[in-house]
């Protein structure tokens, strides 16, 4: 898998896109942070200018980050080395896609077949009396590893969709009117979609709490060959007639980048979960929520990257406060999973306030200053002591909440040194007139002044 993460070391990322995350955790009374399980959401975005290209990925695994990771890895392999161009037509993109979650799907199995093998012999093996065996219950949670799986292409002013299970794609429309409207661009991939239901009864569940049996209750997914190969030796799945779980993914597009869309979000499931725990929803749905809250978040950001994670960190915050603060007994409210969001920016405009702000301040004290803030140096006026409430740098450059003020360029000497630029004539002037009376240098090892 190392090699196939260099093959894209190369290909630079999308700047218009920022991520945001938070590792899962359960809320302990003490406040201490205590996980569940090392962080399995997998992502990536990149760009490629010169074909017009761009594709996201967001993998949000179950049961073990392994197929998240390969995912994550190998997916980009197959959509970004040459397959993919602003000349591609809708159907080819399409079908790339397609064929890209299944040879990711093909390939992960591959890795694993040794375990799958070793799987067999054990299930097989008279002298395993027991199915909590050690090594038989690793091998069968290797098995169990699989991971949902959404990701975006867009080529020639078009945007495409493709997913497995239930990591939503949303794009975030500005109305005539100012409000923000989501338009969710994936499919979900559970027990919910009517479409998927029909699909199992086809193949001989026609009970669909069966698969309800099967954490996490997808019927699409990536990995997870214990409910696809492997489905016969699980008891809740082994009547039906075929694989009940797939890898196929829905694909969706092209779609047309309209002016108004202002930002696409794709992010993992457990965002609207706790999303809906503690927003209400009378004038709208959860998806439109978290669209107006990224809204607001990029008023208040100037990257993207902040954007994503100020996003994540505001539902966290408010998940975590709101379990703290119920008196019931629910148990759904103790607890969240890994947390990503992937932000891509089509029109929306990040803030410059923050920045503006402060250097309009500094602007004011250069404009009006007082007499003990400035020095005059060759007929220009440059800031000698601003208070403290307004940092400076000597830099051009604006970093954080620093503003540098650009006055002028020093002159340097032959050595590179800034020359000498405050005139302290006046000052050695009245020091040697202090000198030539005798009060300003004490008499020396207690003699008398001379």
């Amino acid at each position: 898998m190392e090699n196939l993460a260099n093959w894209t070391d190369d290909i630079p990322l999308c700047k218009n896109a920022g991520i945001g995350s938070a590792n899962n955790e359960i809320y302990r009374k003490d406040g201490k942070r205590l996980e569940m399980h090392p962080m399995q959401d997998r992502y990536f975005h990149f760009s490629q200018e010169d074909l017009q290209l761009s594709t996201y990925g967001l993998f949000d695994g179950f049961g073990g980050p392994g197929c998240a990771d390969f995912a994550m890895k190998r997916m980009p392999v197959d959509l970004l080395l040459g397959q993919l161009s602003a000349n591609s037509t809708d159907e080819a993109v399409k079908d790339t896609l397609r064929q890209a979650f299944l040879n990711v799907e093909r390939d992960y199995i591959e890795s694993i077949t040794e375990s799958i093998t070793s799987h067999m012999v054990m299930k097989f093996d008279t002298s395993v009396r027991s199915s909590n065996d050690p090594k038989l219950r690793r091998l069968e949670s290797i098995l169990a590893v699989g991971t949902s799986a959404t990701v975006v292409v867009t080529v020639n002013q078009k945007l495409f969709v493709a997913n497995v299970g239930d990591s939503p794609a949303v794009i975030c429309q500005l109305m005539p009117n100012g409000r923000v409207r989501a338009l969710q661009l994936s499919c979900d991939h559970t027990l919910g979609n009517e479409d998927e239901v029909l699909r199992l009864a086809q193949v001989g569940l026609n009970q669909s709490d069966h698969l309800r049996l099967v954490q996490p209750g997808y019927t699409r997914c990536l990995g997870c060959h214990r409910v696809k190969g492997g489905y016969k030796d699980v008891p809740e799945l082994s009547c039906a007639r075929d694989e009940p779980v797939l890898a196929e993914p829905e694909v969706q597009g092209g779609i047309p980048l309209d002016p108004s869309y202002q930002f696409l979000l794709i992010f993992s499931r457990s965002i609207t979960d706790c999303l809906s725990q503690v927003v209400s929803t009378e004038t709208g749905d959860i998806l439109s929520e978290l669209c107006r809250i990224t809204a607001d978040q990029f008023t208040e950001n100037t990257t993207l990257t902040g954007v994503a994670q100020s996003v994540v960190d505001k539902i966290v915050r408010m998940h975590r406060e709101q379990c703290e603060t119920r008196t019931d007994s629910l148990t759904s409210c103790t607890s969240r999973e890994d947390m990503s969001l992937l932000v891509r920016n089509f029109n929306a405009k990040l803030s410059l306030g923050r920045r503006k702000k402060v250097s309009q301040d500094l602007i004011m004290s250069i404009a009006t200053p007082s007499q003990d803030l400035l020095m005059t140096a060759h007929n220009e006026t440059i800031v000698s002591n601003p208070p403290r409430h307004r940092p400076t740098r000597s830099s051009t450059t604006t970093e954080s909440s620093d503003v540098a003020v650009k006055v002028r360029d020093l002159p340097v000497d032959e050595n590179g040194r800034i020359k000498p630029y405050v005139d302290f004539s006046h000052f050695n002037r009245e020091f040697a007139n202090y000198k030539a009376r005798n009060t300003l240098i004490p008499p020396l090892n207690g003699g008398t002044e001379s």
